[in-house]
């Protein structure tokens, strides 16, 4: 029997040495309350920087512009394979939360965001049975549910530090 296949992007989107950060919906099927990066599943011919726009545009209400890929990750779920590309983005406008939100927009955000370490994502990636980031570095004979592929090789410490999240 096949899997199907996920193919999601992350954003990481930094203000000096934070990342944007944001609060998944408490009724999210996986990842209930849980705090991570912005991201999004690939539409039939959506390209990245059409994703990545989404993102911006419909969950933070912001216009989003990739930079470069920073990692890649698969991660076998309960019912797919999750194919997930981490890139770096900037940003230009400021987010919004859902219980702040202009009101008439109907548009599908996170119930809040903040500005985070890279550190403070670490509990939402680390909860057992529901890792959140198929990117998390181990090393090179590390199983094949896990794994991380740097893009290449970056001056930014707090990307290089993302592999870890």
């Amino acid at each position: 029997m096949l899997i199907p296949v996920k193919h999601s992007v992350a954003v990481m989107i930094f203000n000096g040495d934070e990342v944007l950060s944001v609060r998944r919906p408490d009724d999210d099927d996986e990842l209930p309350g849980v705090w991570g990066l912005p991201a999004g599943t690939l539409r039939a011919s959506e390209t990245i920087k059409d994703l990545i726009g989404r993102i911006g545009r419909d969950k933070l209400g912001v216009e989003l512009t990739p930079r470069r890929k920073v990692a890649s990750g698969k991660q076998l779920r309960r019912l797919y394979l999750l194919e997930m590309e981490l890139w770096e983005a900037s940003m230009t406008g400021s987010p919004f939360s859902l219980r702040l939100r202009p009101t008439g927009l109907a548009l599908r955000g996170h119930p809040d965001w903040r500005w985070a370490t890279l550190d403070s994502l670490r509990p939402g990636a680390e909860r057992p049975g529901r890792s959140a980031a198929p990117w998390r570095y181990k090393p090179k004979a590390a199983s094949a549910n896990h794994w991380f592929s740097p893009a290449r090789d970056s001056s930014r410490q707090a990307i290089a530090d993302a592999a870890s999240l």
